[in-house]
Formats: C-alpha cells, sequence, structure tokens
C-alpha cells in the first residue's frame, strides 16, 4: 500500500456557486447559460475568468471559479471563510447567475451558501481548458 502523506492546507483558490432547484434548462440553454456565467466570472474583477461548471441533477448546478488573488496559508484561508463578506459574495453572484439563467427560461433557484466552505472548494480547476455545462 502506498503511504499516506499529509496534505498543507495551500489556501483558497477557488470560490464554488452552489446553485440548487433551478428547473427548466435542457441541455442547449444550459450550455447558453454556461456562456453566460463565464462572461459573467471574466468581467468581475475578484475573479481570474477560469471557471468549471458541472451539472449534479436535473435542476442542479456548480460553478467553481477560480479567485484572481487567492488566498495564501492555513491561518489565512480560516479567517477567510468565516468572513460574512464571503458568504455575501458567494450569495450575491449566485444570485446573478440565477437571474441569467431565468432569462434563459429557468424557474426557481437558490443558492446554497452551505457551500462556503474550505472543504467544498479545495478541489483544482482542470488543467487544460473549461468544463463546459452537462
Amino acid at each position: 500500500f502506498p503511504t499516506i502523506r499529509k496534505v498543507e492546507d495551500a489556501g483558497v483558490e477557488n470560490l464554488l456557486f452552489d446553485v440548487d432547484k433551478l428547473d427548466g434548462l435542457g441541455p442547449a440553454e444550459a450550455r447558453a447559460w454556461f456562456d453566460d456565467v463565464r462572461a459573467m466570472v471574466r468581467g468581475d474583477g475578484c475573479l481570474s475568468g477560469r471557471l468549471a461548471m458541472n451539472r449534479t441533477s436535473r435542476s442542479g448546478f456548480q460553478i467553481l471559479a477560480q479567485l484572481s488573488a487567492p488566498v495564501h496559508g492555513t491561518a489565512e484561508a480560516r479567517a477567510f471563510w468565516r468572513r460574512t463578506d464571503v458568504v455575501e459574495y458567494v450569495r450575491a453572484v449566485g444570485e446573478r447567475a440565477i437571474g441569467m439563467a431565468r432569462a434563459r427560461g429557468a424557474t426557481g433557484g437558490i443558492i446554497d451558501t452551505g457551500c462556503v466552505t474550505r472543504s467544498r472548494c479545495g478541489r483544482p480547476l482542470p488543467a487544460v481548458g473549461e468544463a463546459g455545462a452537462r
């Protein structure tokens, strides 16, 4: 068996926007919505413009967006996740994304701010290209 090594917390590189209960997006509408979200992320100064988006269920989506200025260090990362302005930022960006989906014909949609924890955002973005909505 391989030896398991302790992995140090490298900080915060990404934010997760977890969208639930968003109905009415077929595959074509979901792809168009991904393009809308990508344009929004690229225009947001807090985000680098790199993102991955995944359809998690019939009415669920996750958007993982890279921060333009990553937070380095364990102590700094812990403090970052406790900031109320971070939760409010995730809620505001998520609500903008939901509004774009509604403009494409979707109904409903909530942003789950329970995703604002370091354990939910530690996955790195794909090294090559961007994942599309599925």
